[in-house]
């Protein structure tokens, strides 16, 4: 510094950083100035150099800078808040700083610069707005953080803040943190922040001797310093306590508390060997847990003191374990960077029961004598109820053994009734699988048949070992094809394909037996899946051999009904025709043979619905489906009729852009013709019949439209059952199946047939089928 330096006023200094737009130093100024009223509780001026800040905010280059200037935004609201200067209720404060600590979260999660900030800014809300247990936990990760990150001052001032909030709540550990903050405010120079903080604070800076070893005399019985208050009643809290987990969790809790500790485990004696049966850090929000882990298995602790103390039976008080004492330059202290430790034995009646090791890594000689004394009261009481405890659970061990035994042999009763009655089941579906008309085989996994029952080997016609050969040899000795005579490979014989997670249904085959007799079999199998995994499948299979020759005589039945009534029908129209023709005037002969040609004909369509129908439900119903354009099909479907049906009322209403359906075309006609015909027949001769098509997602749903007699309510559920003819009908010529045809080729076809009407104003016969 110049000799002839003089300081310049700060104003002069602002005004002459106004003239030059130096907004960037302006604006650094006031975040500093903000910052230091803030440390030195001086709130309401903070609060004014901090809006000063917004006039500079967009030339202030420093970015870490103006990332601090929204942190103690927030800081200095809930200063403010908690004094009641501003904000009126908690809503109004988080509307108010919410969006700023949102934007702190994303710079914070871009680096580690903020995180010891954000953490310290987590730890204010709660202590203002949350839990005292909560707060305290966020103090110390935002110690943690600002000590990763070598933040000596921002680490000084949080143990400041934590011994204050420890202060008011009444907690004595407060003195450790003023110590630590007054020890780190020193080694950075803040010696500002120091004084003010012991003069604040000076009971927590009275000179105290420390106890580091064993001491060689006898421990005073006239405890003078200690709080008898909070100690009878830490005993009694102790003493009440029988169940032993909800014990060790009580004493970890009051031990830390009255020791000022950071980290503490109590370890349990179990037939020679240690284990650390609860664990307490009062950094973390679920404050004591508790476990059953061997001591060398245990992380965190410096096992080679717990064995000392284990073995000598004498308590260790280190001020400063990593330089001081007899375990300085164990490798374990060391790693674990010890500071304050103190470790007691356990003791019961002279016995070694266990031992507490307590530890606070971030301060020096935190085990006072009068702490440790208190201490040790404390272990004495919790040695005699973890005993009492013990004692108990072993009494009520006892108890549940003996009800262990009670409820052994009652279920053994029942496992013995239960093994009767699975006994007796299993006989009742040995019976059963014994008697079954069908056959019925478990394969394995290799095609092998593992358990079949006596109709398996009827059916089959297998001897008792041909079912172990391998399928491939089985398969060579019988023929198996399709219901059209098409051969199935063993891979595609349904056990085999149920092998591989698919299941066959009622798949008719031709089967021809190691003896020569085919028979027909209808035949399903499935898989059995075990634990996610198929371990083999299952065949059933039905002889059907009647059944389908009683259907191959029906045919042939069908067929000479067909071709013996047809025959006289045919020569019946032929002549009716012929006379038709060579009649050379209308008269009587004329007119009868007219109606002698139509009578033959509406019998020769009821002989073939009559065929159709039994062929129908026989399943020998056969759909060749293609793309088919609506109105070219009706077009020509009307042209055919002409000289049959009154064709000129019928009026079609067809959108251009319906696209094809699919559909057989002769079924398609046929359900056309027979619903047009009816609706001719069944309205007059002076009405119109609409035939409309419409698009429903993937389908076209065609209707047609009448305007004739209508139908009860009470007939239309039965409309398309077979042989049904309404009984109040003027014109019932046919057998009743013309309907029951339509619904079965609709559902052939995959769609639904329905029908709308009223008596007297028509009927809608509407059915859909797939685009």
């Amino acid at each position: 510094m110049r000799k002839d330096y003089r300081p310049v006023p700060m104003e002069e200094k602002l005004a002459q950083w106004e003239r030059d737009n130096h907004v960037a130093s302006a604006g650094s100024y006031y975040v500093h100035m903000a910052l230091s009223h803030y440390y030195f509780g001086e709130y309401e001026k903070a609060d004014e150099c901090l809006i000063g800040v917004r006039r500079y905010l967009s030339g202030l280059t420093d970015n870490v800078l103006k990332r601090q200037w929204h942190v103690f935004l927030v800081l200095n609201a809930l200063k403010l808040y908690e004094r009641g200067v501003r904000f009126d209720n908690r809503n109004e404060l988080m509307a108010g700083i919410g969006p700023i600590i949102a934007k702190i979260e994303t710079w914070a999660s871009l680096g580690p610069l903020l995180k010891p900030y954000l953490a310290f800014l987590y730890a204010e809300l709660e202590r203002v707005t949350g839990d005292f247990r909560d707060a305290r936990s966020l103090y110390l990760d935002a110690i943690n953080l600002a000590q990763e990150q070598d933040y000596t001052f921002l680490e000084a001032y949080l143990n400041e803040c934590l011994g204050e909030m420890l202060s008011q709540a009444g907690h004595g550990s407060s003195k450790l943190y003023f110590q630590e903050a007054a020890r780190l405010y020193k080694k950075c120079h803040a010696e500002r922040k120091e004084i003010s903080l012991i003069e604040k604070h000076p009971e927590s800076f009275e000179e105290e001797k420390y106890v580091y070893s064993q001491p060689e005399v006898e421990p005073s019985y006239i405890l003078p310093d200690l709080d008898v208050d909070y100690l009878m009643k830490s005993s009694l809290a102790i003493s009440a306590e029988i169940e032993q987990d909800a014990l060790m969790r009580k004493i970890m809790n009051v031990v830390i508390e009255s020791s000022g500790a950071q980290h503490g485990y109590l370890l349990i004696e179990d037939k020679g060997n240690l284990f650390v049966r609860a664990e307490s850090h009062v950094a973390e929000k679920q404050l004591t847990r508790t476990l059953n882990q061997r001591l060398e298995d245990a992380e965190g602790i410096c096992k080679a003191i717990v064995r000392y103390v284990y073995r000598t039976c004498e308590r260790v008080i280190l001020s400063n374990a990593s330089e001081q004492g007899m375990f300085k330059d164990n490798p374990e202290v060391q790693d674990l960077h010890l500071t304050s430790v103190l470790c007691l034995p356990v003791i019961k009646q002279s016995h070694v029961i266990g031992v507490l090791y307590l530890e606070n890594r971030l301060a020096e000689s935190v085990f006072t004598s009068v702490k440790t004394q208190m201490t040790e009261l404390l272990t004495s009481q919790a040695a005699i109820s973890l005993e009492n405890a013990r004692l108990v659970e072993k009494e009520q061990l006892l108890g549940q053994t003996r009800d262990l035994n009670s409820r052994l042999q009652a279920t053994s009763l029942r496992a013995q009734e239960q093994a009767e009655e699975a006994k007796r089941r299993a006989a009742e579906i040995s019976a059963i699988f014994t008697s079954m008309a069908e056959g019925v085989a478990v394969y394995g996994n290799d095609g092998e048949v593992v358990l079949a029952n006596p109709a398996y080997y009827a059916i089959t016609g297998y001897t008792a070992e041909q079912p172990k050969l391998p399928i491939a040899e089985r398969a060579e000795q019988v023929g198996i094809t399709t219901s059209e005579g098409q051969p199935i490979s063993p891979e595609e014989w349904p056990p085999m394909r149920a092998l591989k997670g698919e299941t066959v249904l009622g798949q008719v085959v031709q089967y021809r037996r190691s003896d020569g007799k085919v028979t027909w079999l209808s035949v399903s199998a499935a898989p059995i899946i075990m634990d996610g995994r198929t371990q083999g499948s299952v065949l059933t299979m039905i002889d059907i051999t009647a059944v389908h020759e009683l259907q191959e005589e029906r045919e042939d039945f069908l067929r000479a009904v067909s071709h013996d009534l047809r025959n006289p029908l045919g020569i019946v129209m032929g002549q009716a025709q012929l006379i038709q023709r060579n009649s050379d005037k209308a008269g009587l002969v004329r007119h009868g043979a007219g109606t002698i040609g139509r009578s033959a004909r509406r019998m020769n369509a009821m002989i073939q619905d009559l065929v159709d129908s039994m062929r129908f439900e026989s399943g020998q119903l056969r759909l060749e489906k293609q793309p088919l354009e609506l109105g070219p099909l009706l077009a020509d479907l009307l042209e055919r009729n002409k000289g049959v049906l009154e064709v000129g009322r019928v009026r079609v209403d067809i959108p251009k852009d319906l696209s094809p359906v699919l559909a057989d075309p002769d079924g398609l006609d046929r359900i056309l013709t027979n619903l047009v015909s009816n609706a001719l027949k069944y309205s007059s001769s002076d009405t119109e019949v609409l035939i409309k098509a419409d698009k429903i997602g993937t389908e076209a749903k065609i209707s047609v439209v009448d305007q004739g007699v209508g139908m009860a309510p009470e007939v239309l559920p039965h409309i398309f059952d077979r042989y049904y003819r309404a009984s109040d009908s003027s014109k019932q010529e046919s057998l009743g199946l013309g309907l029951f045809i339509c619904r079965v080729l609709v559902e052939a076809h995959g769609g639904k047939i329905n029908v709308e009407s009223e008596l007297g104003k028509g009927s809608t016969f509407s059915f859909t089928l797939p685009r």
